[in-house]
């Protein structure tokens, strides 16, 4: 066989991914009571101003919360925008279950001021109840 000539390599250029073009965290709240009505902070993560949010995690559930409505918003007793309308944990039955939802605001853009908080809403309760709750979006601070 003859030689084809000398040996070459081809290397691929990826693209440099920016902040805005990965999914982040924005914020997380772990150990949520939900054994009692009423809001809890989640404070947002360092340097994010401006966000487009699109998945809602909760787990790590203690007891069953099936019955349990938590919504996420950006002022207290559900005021401002609603990242997360309040609803039924359906399914988060088990520490091992993982409950993903798409976010209600998930075609906007949501603003906070630096170090800024959103509200995790807690409605119908259950008693001794806790949960982990992770919200992601796109940062476009």
């Amino acid at each position: 066989m003859a030689n084809p000539g000398p040996a070459t390599t081809q290397t691929v250029n990826y693209p440099t991914i920016s902040s805005q073009q990965a999914l982040q965290l924005i914020g997380v709240v772990k150990g949520l009571s939900v054994a009692a009505a009423g809001d809890t902070v989640m404070q947002v993560q360092s340097g994010i101003t401006a966000f487009v949010p699109t998945v809602v995690v909760s787990t790590n559930a203690n007891v069953t919360q099936a019955t349990a409505t938590v919504g996420i918003y950006t002022a207290p007793a559900q005021g401002g925008t609603a990242v997360l309308t309040t609803a039924a944990q359906t399914g988060q039955t088990t520490n091992a279950f993982a409950y993903v939802r798409a976010a209600t605001a998930a075609a906007a853009q949501v603003s906070v001021p630096s170090g800024g908080s959103l509200y995790l809403n807690v409605g119908t309760t259950v008693a001794t109840g806790t949960v982990d709750y992770y919200l992601y979006g796109y940062n476009v601070s």
